[in-house]
């Protein structure tokens, strides 16, 4: 089964990969989204929390938190299962430089997409739409470009939906102490950007 499924990544990673004949310009666009786009994360959690309502200042704190726990699972996925990337198996053509880490799961894909299930869950549907498309247009690009499999992508996607239906859990638990913390501390350090009115109080 193991052995089908691994058959069946490595044929829609070659479907899916960019080639020689590849025009420039695509490979630029696909460098932009791949690399590029990540910075849309940390400027959105941003803007939520320094201009934003209560709600949405909630959303970008549990977004935050399910972020950090992603991640963490993604690290410890990668040292208990180590699964190559392409390159290390001289497997298609790449395009973007990458170190030879574990591909299983995407880090990039998962950082958005465990935003856009985390701003769902807080009640922001707009954005947590837009993120989720973000991240699904980030993880093509980088099965385009060579750095990861298809099950990479679809992995990440996995990871953070039960990354946050396990926030989901204990956010009713947690969440209001987080918060009221959370906003002790920011009001206190940029309390004379808060004063000048720059950003919301």
């Amino acid at each position: 089964m193991i052995g089908h499924l691994e058959t069946l990544n490595r044929q829609l990673f070659l479907l899916l990969n960019a080639t020689p004949e590849t025009p420039g310009a695509v490979l630029s666009v696909a460098k932009m989204i791949a690399s590029g786009l990540i910075v849309y994360v940390p400027l959105l959690l941003a803007f939520l929390w320094l201009w934003g309502n209560d709600q949405q200042r909630n959303a970008s704190l549990r977004a935050a938190v399910a972020l950090i726990i992603g991640l963490v699972a993604n690290i410890l996925i990668g040292k208990l299962w180590y699964h190559p990337r392409p390159l290390a198996l001289n497997l298609g053509h790449t395009y973007l430089f990458h170190p030879l880490s574990a591909s299983f799961p995407s880090d990039h894909t998962t950082a958005f997409a465990v935003v856009g299930f985390a701003l769902l869950g807080g009640g922001m549907r707009v954005w947590g739409g837009v993120t989720l498309i973000a991240g699904a247009l980030v993880g093509w690009a980088r099965i385009f470009l060579g750095v990861h499999f298809p099950f990479d992508i679809l992995g990440a996607f996995v990871v953070s939906y039960l990354v946050c239906q396990g926030v989901s859990y204990i956010w009713p638990r947690v969440g209001n102490t987080l918060m009221a913390v959370s906003m002790r501390i920011y009001g206190s350090v940029m309390a004379p950007l808060i004063g000048r009115g720059w950003i919301r109080r």
